[in-house]
């Protein structure tokens, strides 16, 4: 309702939308007070009053043959009202109780009483200025149960009514996003530092070795391997234009998983300890792996230009590599342990140094990703369109899938093979936002290092002191959510 005029005296409910939104036509509709006002583009005001009032307007609105309200979306204001500048139309949700929280009712002074002083009213009085009944309220005079048949169609009606994405709410919707998976990581990162091999312990004083020299570097090396596939994941599947690609398609984890084999091949041959291998032996071959395995797909592709070609290629350059590490196997059984361990993942050897170097990389990965956002952004137009527009596919493309393999590699080579963080992260992202390529970075780094962060969490805590595989825990989450994914989607056998 609306207290006085339209405009140019104190705003109610209506008068920000009247002038902010331009509503300056009028139409009278027999049967509803308030003529009803529009700009011209849609969007209708419609002044109804309260109580038994506003359902009778509404009915009379609804029988007049000029008016489809089966095409019409309601946005109605409570007791303060909305600013327009403030809120936008993003969302809807459907309730069967409604609940007033107020000590007191107001009511359009137009529908008062003309004795009394004013229209507010006390919860439990029929009138102003009346003492309650009693200050012990009944829930029946502050919670009103709907019509629940009424609730189920309406949300069975609308549920999968989409809503245009608003330009102006884009970069506030990432950076709330941002914040969200930001503050997220940041809180798993304190239960990291909290999850040690007994339990739960924040006894900084008899614990802070242990955290500062285990627990702290292992914490931020999760989050930090996570944000890299995530980052990885993104590139990924804008250069290969499919949501569902992985970090891992070209060939990078079977040749990180043959460097790891070598690696610890080699350790056997030569007497070198376990101790020297995990602090540089099977890091230095696993990165090395990873970089080799998409330069030899990139090679039988002939570059990065046509990239159904460069997918097959490293499908194909996947499979031959396996097959060389698991004939090193055969000559070498001793090494089966460890390249067991690397493919089931583990952030376990996460120290100082690994942290420093994921940091490094996702540093560097993001500021040349969103530097080159454009090129991606153009791909989703399709070849045709992204030429067009001038740019270099070709020379960016190779340079892309080069920063692809460097973040995979960084990643695997301290982490191991941790899988669907990589699909996972930038897919959930698009589920809550409609982005560009460059906010899309930095939102799958953030959401990739909370899903790693909280699979290692969750793979330290669940059956201490002993632990579970990170990749393990990644697989089956993963697993479960892209099965749900595609059951909603109906390519389940439709």
């Amino acid at each position: 309702y609306e207290i006085g005029a339209d405009s140019g005296d104190k705003p109610g409910e209506f008068q920000f939308w009247h002038e902010r939104e331009h509503l300056t036509n009028r139409v009278d509709v027999p049967g509803v007070d308030h003529p009803l006002t529009h700009n011209g583009q849609g969007l209708w005001g419609m002044v109804s009053g309260t109580t038994s009032r506003a359902a009778l307007q509404v009915l009379a609105l609804g029988l007049d043959p000029r008016f489809d309200l089966s095409r019409t979306y309601w946005l109605v204001n409570g007791i303060a009202g909305v600013d327009p500048a403030d809120a936008s139309v993003a969302s809807a949700a459907w309730a069967k109780w409604v609940v007033d929280g107020d000590i007191a009712y107001e009511v359009d002074s137009r529908e008062a009483d003309p004795s009394w002083p004013y229209a507010i009213i006390p919860v439990g009085s029929r009138k102003p200025n009346e003492k309650p009944k009693s200050t012990e309220w009944e829930p029946a005079e502050m919670a009103w149960e709907l019509n629940g048949t009424l609730v189920d169609w309406a949300f069975a009606l609308t549920r999968d009514t989409v809503i245009p994405e608003n330009d102006a709410m884009k970069p506030l919707r990432a950076g709330t996003l941002a914040i969200v998976l930001g503050g997220a990581g940041a809180w798993l990162v304190l239960a990291g530092l909290a999850a040690g091999a007994n339990g739960w312990s924040v006894d900084w004083t008899r614990d802070g070795d242990l955290i500062a020299q285990i627990r702290a570097p292992r914490s931020l090396g999760a989050w930090l391997a996570g944000a890299l596939l995530g980052t990885a994941g993104a590139l990924a599947q804008g250069l290969f234009r499919n949501p569902l690609a992985d970090p891992y398609l070209l060939g990078s984890a079977a040749g990180a998983g043959l460097g790891v084999v070598l690696a610890l091949a080699g350790a056997g041959t030569f007497g070198l300890t376990a101790g020297a291998l995990a602090q540089a032996g099977v890091v230095v071959a696993a990165f090395l792996g990873a970089l080799a395995g998409v330069a030899l797909a990139l090679l039988l592709a002939g570059g990065a230009a046509r990239p159904t070609v460069l997918l097959l290629a490293g499908v194909a350059v996947g499979v031959v590599l396996t097959a060389l590490a698991d004939l090193v196997l055969v000559s070498a059984p001793e090494a089966l342990r460890g390249r067991q361990a690397f493919l089931v993942g583990t952030t376990g050897f996460l120290g100082w140094d690994g942290v420093a170097w994921l940091g490094g990389m996702l540093a560097l990965a993001l500021a040349v990703g969103m530097r080159h956002a454009r090129a991606l952004d153009a791909l989703v137009l399709g070849e045709a369109q992204a030429a067009s527009l001038g740019l270099p596919l070709a020379r960016l493309r190779l340079l892309l899938v080069a920063l692809l393999a460097l973040c995979t590699g960084s990643a695997v080579a301290q982490v191991g093979l941790v899988a669907f963080v990589g699909l996972a992260a930038p897919h959930l992202v698009r589920q809550l936002a409609v982005l560009t390529h460059a906010p899309l970075l930095g939102l799958s780094a953030l959401a990739g290092g909370a899903l790693l962060l909280a699979a290692d969490v969750l793979a330290r805590t669940v059956v201490a002191p002993r632990e579970w595989p990170v990749g393990i825990v990644t697989a089956l989450v993963g697993g479960v959510y892209l099965l749900v994914l595609l059951r909603r989607r109906g390519w389940s056998g439709a």
